[in-house]
């Protein structure tokens, strides 16, 4: 590859990597702790289109972004092809590498296995050992920070995970009293609260399963596409 090979590839990632940018501004929402998050599934939706800057050689901007973040700075880059990227969670590490502009980085994570937010500090560390160079700089004290964004909690059925450090994406969080009709509040244990979550972080057996559970489309954009009005018992 020829220095001007290279200067075209590290344009079209720059292009490429300004459209991510603004399209993760787009799919950022703002819990009531005030803590950010972003919409994953969203993001990967619409990196799966072409855009206007996107030429034929690529399939789409996300075949883009892989591509270009390694052919920008090696000659025979890692062979991660894009069944790898979208095994388990190896896109939402993509999206937190690309935010610390470090997206070439993401084979040493498939080297080791890790493909699954988020990830212990000291198991960053441990497996993953960046090159010696000033864009890699507190790589790991950076991807542990920024991964967050990436991994809010998401309710389905069965949930047992604790969540250490992780978003709660609570748009609301009310407590509630249960009534019985013509006889006042119920008697419970329980402490129930209503809680307005994104829709796209709602599983699909939790949506089946609750009765009570209520979507409501609020319009386009950041500031709240779809809720999900659910309940949450604290016993």
């Amino acid at each position: 590859m020829n220095r001007d090979s290279k200067s075209d590839f590290k344009l079209q990632f720059q292009i490429a990597l300004s459209e991510f940018d603004d399209i993760r501004r787009d799919e950022t929402r703002t819990s009531a702790c005030r803590q950010e998050f972003v919409l994953v599934d969203n993001v990967t939706k619409r990196l799966k289109s072409r855009s206007a800057t996107c030429s034929a050689q690529y399939d789409n901007n996300l075949d883009r972004l892989q591509r270009t973040a390694y052919l920008q700075y090696e000659l025979e880059p890692p062979q991660m092809r894009a069944q790898h990227y979208e095994k388990d969670e190896y896109l939402a590490i993509f999206y937190t590498l690309l935010d610390i502009r470090a997206p070439s980085l993401i084979n040493l994570f498939r080297d080791n296995g890790l493909n699954k937010l988020p990830i212990e500090l000291t198991l960053l560390k441990k497996c993953i050992k960046p090159p010696s160079k000033p864009r890699f700089h507190n790589f790991h004290e950076r991807f542990y920070k920024t991964q967050f964004d990436w991994c809010p909690i998401r309710f389905d059925m069965g949930m047992r995970q604790v969540y250490r450090d992780a978003v709660s994406p609570l748009s609301r969080k009310e407590k509630i009293t249960p009534y019985r009709e013509g006889k006042g509040p119920k008697e419970n244990n329980a402490t129930l609260y209503a809680i307005d979550v994104p829709e796209e972080l709602v599983g699909r057996h939790l949506q089946e399963r609750m009765a009570s559970a209520k979507i409501e489309r609020q319009g386009e954009g950041r500031n709240g596409k779809g809720l999900a009005s659910l309940l949450q018992s604290n016993s």
